[in-house]
């Protein structure tokens, strides 16, 4: 059986997911009417349910190597990149979903990544030589690519749990626990930031 098949989300976690993604929240979208904060919401969610109970808990058989000594996958980065997963299609069944691991043992699965009205690029576990390691220096990142354009992304902090998101013409703002706590801007190539309440609408540069 394969690595990647060793581990699926349990129902519970996807529907949890799910559920928090449906209740009130606010909305910073990008530029195509994405919700960023969705993208957000699920990154933390996961984390919380599926990375931090593994962080120091792996053993021996939880890691495999990929192309090296230097390259390992563990049972964390599956289990999150899977949960990350349905609940993305739950909330944008027709997008496209491109997965660190799934494409590193399947690389075409990339190629419509450009035409794709909305693709969503996952690295479920960025820094997994440190996670296995006990060290506490990982994340998990997500992009947002529109017809072939960046459109938004966010890195997600566990330890902290806090979020970095940023959208196309919209700034860039640090979550904390939910709440909005810094917004930064660029005007004239002068970054300006500010603290930044949780708003109902983007973040803008004035």
């Amino acid at each position: 059986m394969p690595f990647a098949e060793l581990y699926e989300p349990p129902a519970n976690v996807v529907i949890e997911v799910a559920s928090l993604l449906r209740g009130e929240r606010a909305s910073h979208s990008s530029p195509e009417g994405m919700d960023i904060e969705l993208v957000d919401d699920v990154l933390s969610s996961v984390a919380a349910a599926e990375i931090m109970p593994r962080f120091g808990q792996l053993s021996t058989t939880d890691v495999v190597t990929k192309t090296s000594a230097f390259d390992i996958v563990s049972t964390a980065d599956w289990a999150a990149e899977k949960a990350i997963t349905e609940a993305i299609r739950q909330e944008y069944p027709r997008a496209t979903v491109i997965r660190e691991e799934a494409a590193a043992e399947d690389p075409g699965i990339v190629g419509g990544l450009g035409e794709a009205d909305i693709a969503f690029v996952l690295d479920p576990l960025d820094g997994t030589k440190n996670f296995v390691a006990g060290l506490p220096l990982f994340a998990v990142m997500a992009a947002v690519v529109e017809r072939g354009r960046i459109a938004a992304g966010v890195i997600h902090d566990p330890i902290p749990r806090t979020s970095v998101i940023a959208t196309e013409g919209g700034g860039a703002w640090i979550c904390r626990g939910g709440q909005d706590i810094l917004m930064c801007c660029e005007s004239n190539l002068e970054p300006r930031c500010r603290a930044c309440p949780r708003k109902a609408t983007p973040p803008r540069c004035s």
